[in-house]
């Protein structure tokens, strides 16, 4: 409910700019900024201890549309953006003496994300200062973290997340746009071992470069 407020609001504050509107094309490619996490997880019936990782995710990239709007002070902009990205699992399995039983396995979950995206906020001559909410939609997905032995992955739909940008309009039409973002939910958050959240205590950060070009 309050995600989908925030969204109400900046949607209000862009039907008040009564300055130009600017439809756009986009690309952008963000650097994740997560630290990597473990955590150990006991199988009695096997009498087994899984230690796994999350090791770190691949940059973030892709490409889509943006709605651009201002008046003398403010802006607003909304994007819609095709996303492809990937995270990087690694597990480790041994007896409770901590030997190790078998080769260390690497993993990996691939998804394709919509990402909807809105930011406003003040605009100082050609600086941009903006936030707000994010929610990416899931297109598809491929992973092998779920085909390990008491692991299994829900039916994520979609993530959400906020915005923090500082942007520079080069010019009418070239927007250079640069966005921190922090997702809600844990790097792990669609799965479960023998039923119990995975829960890596670790949410995703992004640095976003972006280049627009409005029309």
């Amino acid at each position: 409910m309050k995600f989908q407020f925030m969204f109400s609001a900046l949607l209000c504050t862009s039907l008040s700019l009564s300055g130009q509107v600017q439809i756009g094309a986009k690309a952008f490619v963000a650097p994740n900024m997560t630290q990597a996490s473990s955590k150990e997880y006991a199988d009695l019936y096997a009498n087994k201890l899984y230690d796994i990782s999350y090791e770190k995710s691949q940059p973030r990239k892709g490409i889509g549309l943006s709605l651009y709007a201002q008046s003398d002070l403010l802006f607003f902009m909304t994007d819609a953006l095709y996303t492809n990205s990937s995270r990087q699992f690694a597990l480790l399995s041994t007896n409770f003496q901590r030997t190790s039983l078998d080769p260390p396995l690497k993993m990996q979950a691939a998804q394709n994300d919509l990402r909807l995206v809105v930011n406003s906020g003040v605009k100082l001559g050609n600086i941009k200062l903006g936030v707000g909410p994010e929610i990416a939609l899931t297109m598809n997905s491929e992973e092998d973290l779920s085909k390990i032995e008491g692991i299994e992955k829900s039916d994520t739909k979609y993530n959400t997340g906020f915005n923090f940008l500082i942007g520079y309009m080069v010019n009418k039409h070239i927007h250079v746009d640069l966005r921190h973002t922090y997702i809600f939910q844990d790097v792990s958050n669609e799965y479960t071992f023998q039923g119990i959240p995975m829960d890596m205590r670790k949410n995703a950060k992004y640095l976003e470069l972006s280049l627009a070009a409005y029309f």
